[in-house]
């Protein structure tokens, strides 16, 4: 459910606060009007797909700030709606964006769940305690050498991190050079992989 903006306050204000949002409107409404849809052909997901899309400026979570939603009608009828909170992009720039977002989805799942790419905590003995997350991450506020330690953490963080997606480049290029050679010394089952040692 989003929002409209709010329009210009009339003249008289009733009793009671200010309203600080506009009507709501229920998005998949907006699919009624196939004249307000754009039809077009875009490469996405390595293939040519017709699909047609209107682009909406709304309120979603704060009555400060409009989200771009794009209502996206594909070719075998399937909705979508996407949103971003950069208004400069296009409709088509939105669409495209997401279609990259989840060809790199395998790759983040690879560096959690397999690598744990991500597992480098954050945290250190003179910073206060947080249940969960720190709440004081201003170095400015702290006093000398601890600034200059958060600075070192930082940076270990991002090595890890960084260090992690080059050993997973290494094992991608290993796995497309010598895949015979890998499948032979692999103790372990893939669900993927017939008898005959042909990804299925």
């Amino acid at each position: 459910m989003a929002r409209y903006p709010l329009p210009p306050s009339p003249r008289s204000q009733g009793p009671g606060r200010p309203a600080i949002w506009g009507k709501r409107l229920e998005l998949r409404t907006l699919f009624n009007d196939s004249d307000a849809l754009t039809t077009e052909s875009l490469s996405l997901y390595g293939k040519k797909q017709l699909l047609s899309y209107q682009t909406v400026d709304l309120h979603w979570d704060s009555p400060k700030n409009l989200v771009r939603f794009v209502l996206v009608l594909w070719s075998e009828g399937k909705q979508s709606i996407l949103l971003s909170n950069d208004l400069n992009l296009s409709g088509v720039e939105i669409v495209i964006a997401y279609s990259w977002r989840f060809e790199i989805e395998v790759t983040f799942q690879t560096l959690i769940e397999i690598l744990s790419g991500f597992s480098y905590r954050f945290w250190m003995k003179n910073m206060p305690r947080s249940s969960r997350n720190p709440k004081n991450m201003n170095i400015k506020e702290y006093s000398e050498p601890e600034p200059f330690k958060i600075i070192e953490k930082v940076e270990a963080f991002e090595r890890f991190v960084n260090l992690n997606a080059l050993v997973l480049g290494i094992l991608q290029v290993l796995s497309l050079e010598i895949p015979a050679g890998i499948l032979k010394s692999f103790s372990g089952w893939f669900r993927t992989v017939s008898s005959s040692g042909h990804q299925a």
